[in-house]
């Protein structure tokens, strides 16, 4: 497959759905966007304890991942293999 010469902007099905959602919630809430979405970052984090999940690193992997989707480059957008270096990445012992 040719590299592609522009990065395509793509919106996940489950950004769209979150969006949607954290739109009904503010409209039901009589509250603005930003309020919304903070609401749904302070469930995110109870969600996470409930599963024992570690938010700070789920955040930080997150944060890598939303880095390598914006970044400007010509690699082929669909590729996986960055994501898989981002969430399987191996810690530094100090």
């Amino acid at each position: 497959m040719p590299k592609k010469t522009e990065k395509t902007k793509k919106t996940s099905s489950l950004q769209v759905a979150l969006t949607k959602a954290i739109e009904k919630w503010a409209k039901r809430q009589g509250t603005l966007f930003h309020c919304a979405f903070r609401d749904a970052l302070t469930d995110m984090m109870h969600i996470a304890n409930e599963k024992r999940l570690d938010f700070k690193d789920k955040l930080k992997t997150a944060k890598a991942v939303f880095k390598e989707e914006s970044k400007e480059s010509t690699d082929d957008p669909d590729s996986w293999v960055w994501m898989a270096k981002a969430v399987f990445k191996t810690k530094k012992s100090t």
